[in-house]
């Protein structure tokens, strides 16, 4: 009975710490070249845990008919330290200015529990996407909000379970034929005689 408790209670956690979902909020830039003088983005992050510590997402930044910027993003989560890292690798789609002027983001965040709402709370760095160079940085604040996650992201994650599970499956298939012929060896041992060395 005791195992069983200590087994709920570790499986209660974890549920508790699944990120899946859209987090809604904002980032402020600090003055740099790319953003002038301190700014306020609006910034949503829909996102999906696809095992303990691997998350995929799509990121979108805007301000009201001046900036709108779609990205691919990746990262990790550690469960110890309640830290995530999020980077964006790939522009989706770019608005009211040139393409060569966006920015990719990297984020490091940290999870916590507030008045009963998840929140994500840290620091972000920005790199050019055509010429890297530095184009940014300041401070993230994102909410989980129950909204529908993005086709997209779902069609991903259908697609990564299930290259893992044949992965998985083959894996299973080679120790099956290693059990196996280890099994026959064992077998052919049996019948051979062991003859001593004059």
């Amino acid at each position: 009975m005791k195992y069983v408790f200590i087994f709920l209670l570790f499986y209660t956690e974890l549920a508790a710490q699944d990120l899946t979902g859209v987090w809604k909020g904002h980032f402020y830039t600090y003055g740099n070249k790319q953003f002038q003088d301190i700014q306020l983005y609006e910034f949503e992050v829909h996102l999906i845990q696809l095992d303990s510590n691997t998350l995929q997402m799509i990121t979108t930044t805007f301000q009201k008919e001046k900036f709108y910027c779609q990205a691919n993003a990746k990262g990790t989560y550690n469960f110890n330290t309640k830290q995530i890292i999020i980077n964006e690798y790939e522009l989706n789609d770019i608005k009211y200015i040139d393409k060569k002027n966006a920015c990719l983001m990297k984020c490091v965040l940290t999870l916590s529990t507030e008045k009963n709402e998840k929140i994500l709370k840290g620091d972000f760095t920005s790199k050019n996407n055509y010429t890297n160079s530095e184009c940014g940085k300041g401070s993230v604040h994102l909410e989980k909000k129950p909204f529908p996650l993005s086709e997209k992201l779902l069609k991903f994650a259908k697609k990564y379970n299930k290259l893992k599970n044949q992965e998985l499956a083959k894996i299973d298939s080679c120790n099956n034929l290693k059990n196996k012929m280890t099994q026959e060896i064992k077998g052919t041992n049996k019948y051979l005689k062991v003859v001593p060395n004059n």
